[in-house]
């Protein structure tokens, strides 16, 4: 009896290992996203001989002690993270001029964030590596996930030249989800403008568009000047009022707030070490500690 108590107690263990995932600030995380334990179960016979019963429970109580904690999804991704951002890396790019390999590493990484584009509270990491050089510069965007191994989920740019931009926003719902943004806008000065909205959602390994608003301006040309702007409005390619155009993000997707990446590119007040100080006391909570890790 008492060594079945003790095995009771190594499962117990193993599953308050497993409770800090519960815990973590992406939200609550769902129960597939735990790494499984498998314990076998012993049926006790008191008729039987309790020498053998106890070999039987002494065996299985050795064999989950040796055993490794394993940690949930949240916590893996976490050091698979932190482990990227460590290392020098290198993406390629699609430009408006050609693909272009970006290099950086922990000194040149220009914006990273950790991010919950499933609403699962699951992360990934949104990161904006260096600007690249002429003739048409361009700052990367990127998102990466962890599903075992890192995985890149998208790559974009923002640039803009001859009247015509593209950049992103990252926006926030009011569940705390969060989508990414791209924003295309051509034809500035030329008598007309387009403004393209794509809000785009990660939807198991996919970034796939949940809505898409589109603003079209033609301007009058008189002495000169572009005035008197005849606006229409789309949502999802179809015809709508302004009204309907500016209450589409929250109406069908809850949003709340949205941040422009293109003014993070150059905020000098961001830190990389924050984030790997972050992750760094996350992990130290559950008895991993980061700190002194080799990254290769």
């Amino acid at each position: 009896m008492r060594k079945l108590n003790l095995l009771i107690a190594v499962v117990t263990m193993l599953m308050i290992a497993l409770t800090g995932c519960e815990n973590n600030s992406m939200e609550e995380i769902d129960r597939e996203s735990y790494e499984t334990i498998d314990v076998e179960i012993i049926e006790l016979d008191y008729e039987e001989d309790e020498e053998v019963v106890e070999e039987e429970v002494e065996e299985v109580v050795e064999e989950e002690v040796e055993e490794e904690v394993y940690l949930c999804i949240f916590y893996r991704s976490l050091i698979a993270f932190y482990d990227f951002l460590k290392k020098p890396q290198s993406m390629y790019f699609d430009g408006w001029t050609g693909t272009q390999n970006v290099s950086w590493n922990l000194d040149t990484l220009r914006y990273a964030r950790l991010v919950d584009f499933r609403g699962d509270g699951i992360p990934q990491l949104l990161i904006l590596p260096p600007q690249t050089e002429p003739p048409i510069p361009f700052s990367p965007v990127a998102i990466i996930g962890y599903s075992g191994e890192i995985d890149v989920l998208y790559r974009g740019i923002m640039a803009s030249e001859g009247g015509g931009s593209v950049r992103y926003d990252l926006a926030i719902t009011n569940d705390g989800r969060e989508l990414l943004v791209e924003v295309d806008e051509h034809g500035a000065g030329m008598g007309f403008h387009t403004a393209i909205r794509t809000y785009l959602v990660l939807e198991e390994n996919e970034i796939d568009s949940a809505l898409t608003n589109m603003k079209k301006s033609q301007y009058d040309l008189v002495d000169g000047n572009f005035i008197n702007p005849t606006r229409v409005f789309y949502v999802n390619s179809n015809a709508a009022t302004e009204a309907d155009f500016n209450n589409a993000p929250s109406q069908y997707l809850g949003i709340m707030e949205t941040i422009s990446l293109w003014y993070l590119v150059n905020d000098d007040s961001w830190d990389i070490q924050s984030i790997l100080r972050y992750i760094e006391e996350r992990l130290l909570v559950v008895g991993f500690d980061l700190s002194n890790r080799e990254t290769g």
